[in-house]
């Protein structure tokens, strides 16, 4: 092998190593971005997880009022 030939496999090579760099700091970035994408989904469930929890407590809460305004209603009604 004559010393041009292997000039240009050390700069084939140096091309494909350069290559393979570039995709995988491209590949880090975006696992990074989808990590960071995952962890404001995980927040925003989250959220929302805490908030149906808070409606739930509502709910209850306007039942048993609707339910003690009934039983008033009820009463009041048996009296007349």
């Amino acid at each position: 092998m004559d010393i041009s030939r292997i000039y240009n496999t050390v700069d084939a090579l140096e091309g494909k190593i350069d290559h393979l760099l570039e995709v995988c700091n491209n590949l880090k970035n975006k696992n990074n971005e989808l990590q960071d994408r995952i962890e404001d989904l995980e927040q925003e469930l989250q959220n929302k997880i805490e908030a149906e929890g808070r409606q739930a407590e509502q709910k209850e809460m306007v039942q048993a009022k609707i339910d003690s305004l009934l039983v008033k209603l009820n009463d009041f009604s048996e009296l007349s």
